[in-house]
């Protein structure tokens, strides 16, 4: 790996590692120069602050009870006669 191949990696492995993402970076061996530095973009172009922040929120909501709805009974739906 070049060093400005292995500066990259490093720059990017310490944008990732704080939100648990370091497996963007396993294939990294497989890819070219311009590969590389196309992935790079994509990964600063990522605001991972706040995808870990709207992740927790859906998951703090989808841990919520949610309310309990009454079922509709019969006498609420209509009835279709049939043909």
């Amino acid at each position: 790996m070049a060093d400005t191949d292995a500066a990259l990696y490093t720059e990017l492995q310490a944008l990732l590692k704080p939100f648990g993402q370091e497996h963007v970076l396993t294939f990294w061996d497989r890819l070219d120069s311009a590969q590389r530095a196309a992935l790079a973009d994509d990964v600063r172009s990522v605001d991972l602050a706040d995808q870990q922040h709207q992740f927790n929120r859906a998951m703090l909501s989808a841990s919520r009870p949610q309310p309990y709805r009454v079922p509709k009974t019969e006498s609420h739906a209509h009835r279709v006669p049939f043909a």
